[in-house]
């Protein structure tokens, strides 16, 4: 790239390489991260994660649950998605 343009297009070109392969790392470990979650509500009968928005953090449960009151809308997998605003249950 840089023999055939340059050095500023070559920068440019190596600065947009990088991103677009760390937006594809991020989604692959989300991806992965889901996976994880689903695996565990499957064989264990829920998934937890830390809640360390509030102090002092604490674990809370996935809940199918549309009617809790952190529920803003129900995903595609079934899952109780957080809106804006919205605080995780107890």
């Amino acid at each position: 790239m840089r023999h055939y343009y340059g050095r500023k297009p070559y920068i440019a070109f190596q600065l947009l390489y990088n991103l677009s392969l760390q937006a594809s790392n991020i989604a692959a470990m989300i991806i992965s991260a889901q996976v994880v979650d689903q695996f565990c509500r499957d064989i264990i009968g829920g998934s937890y994660a830390l809640d360390y928005q509030n102090y002092p953090p604490r674990f809370v449960k996935m809940t199918h649950d549309p009617a809790a009151k952190w529920c803003s809308d129900v995903g595609p997998d079934g899952l109780c998605v957080p809106g804006h605003g919205a605080s995780l249950p107890p």
